[in-house]
């Protein structure tokens, strides 16, 4: 899925949630301004978690 797609079904956002043992952070990550073309599981490579630092993030469309 694409960015495109996510904003088709209505979700404007991503729930990034840190997959770092102990740490489990929860943010929710507004996309608007993002090009349509990104993957969804791309952007989560992208994401750093605030808390922890770790790189380990798991997204869902929010």
């Amino acid at each position: 899925m694409d960015l495109a797609s996510m904003r088709e079904y209505g979700a404007r956002s991503v729930e990034a949630t840190c997959q770092t043992l102990g740490c489990g952070q929860e943010a929710i990550v507004n996309m608007d301004g993002r090009p349509d073309e990104i993957s969804v599981p791309d952007i989560g490579l992208k994401l750093k978690c605030s808390r922890c630092g770790s790189r380990d993030i798991k997204i869902i469309p929010d």
